[in-house]
């Protein structure tokens, strides 16, 4: 068996996103419908924004009114969006996202497209699917 080793080996491809000017209401549908964690949200121009976990709903729904369905997803998301190449090793991306506890990391081209995403299942399922572990130290 082949080790898997760069980000586009275990990215979602293609990737979901949204606008960043959609309403709360119907991102967490999104969420529901697809059965996702984290959504990177774009501009016009399919360029990355922000990103909003469900994790980030459920905190805002659980300290605000709960007609939420005026908010804008944008007020919600998270500005600061770290991202990768999809040459990246996949170790270092885990070292990523557990030193900045992030649980998923939007892919990007050259061009910086946004062409997949890889959470932290994805990095466990290629674990468990293309071991051996010490591919991993």
């Amino acid at each position: 068996r082949k080790a898997v080793v760069y980000a586009h080996q275990i990215m979602t491809s293609p990737v979901i996103t949204a606008s960043v000017n959609q309403p709360l209401d119907a991102i967490w549908r999104l969420f529901s419908k697809l059965g996702f964690h984290h959504l990177p949200l774009v501009d016009d121009q399919q360029h990355i924004q922000g990103i909003v976990s469900d994790r980030d709903i459920l905190r805002f729904a659980a300290n605000n009114n709960p007609r939420q369905g005026s908010v804008v997803i944008s007020r919600l998301m998270s500005r600061s969006v770290i991202t990768a190449a999809r040459q990246t090793e996949v170790r270092t991306l885990a070292e990523v996202m557990g030193r900045r506890a992030i649980g998923a990391l939007p892919i990007e081209d050259d061009e910086l497209n946004l062409v997949g995403i890889v959470s932290r299942s994805d990095i466990l399922r290629a674990l468990v699917n293309h071991g051996p572990l010490e591919l991993w130290a």
